[in-house]
């Protein structure tokens, strides 16, 4: 895929430059409050580097895929919280939004798993595996 996520600021001037068939690799904006940008042109590799190959990810059994889950949004939220000088509402939108995923991909376990493995129509998580959703 070649496509960026960026952040940009009302009147404020930006300059994104990059290398046409590498824009995920070589993308650097420079403006006024560049960082929200530079975390989401970032938070993709991020997100990779911390699960892993995707498919075997899936076929984690339940408590081992919660817990790994539950360590990326942690990550990537002391990520988020590493970079100096974010708006207030970029932080809070996107601390929001990686709570949100984490439990979007709790919600699609049962599925995902099922359908790696083989057993989508037998598989099935306990009925706490989704608590979370409760709070």
């Amino acid at each position: 895929m070649n496509r960026i996520d960026i952040y940009l600021t009302k009147g404020g001037e930006y300059k994104l430059t990059f290398v046409e068939k590498e824009m995920v690799n070589t993308a650097v904006l420079t403006g006024p409050v560049p960082n929200p940008s530079i975390y989401l042109m970032t938070k993709g590799a991020r997100v990779d580097g911390l699960r892993g190959d995707f498919q075997e990810y899936k076929k984690l059994n339940p408590s081992d895929y919660k817990a790994k889950a539950t360590m990326i949004k942690n990550n990537l939220i002391k990520y988020l919280d590493s970079f100096p000088n974010m708006p207030k509402d970029f932080v809070q939108f996107e601390r929001q939004e990686l709570i949100n995923y984490s439990l979007l991909y709790l919600i699609q376990y049962e599925y995902l798993h099922g359908q790696v493995t083989g057993q989508l129509a037998t598989f099935r998580v306990s009925d706490d595996f989704l608590k979370e959703l409760k709070e």
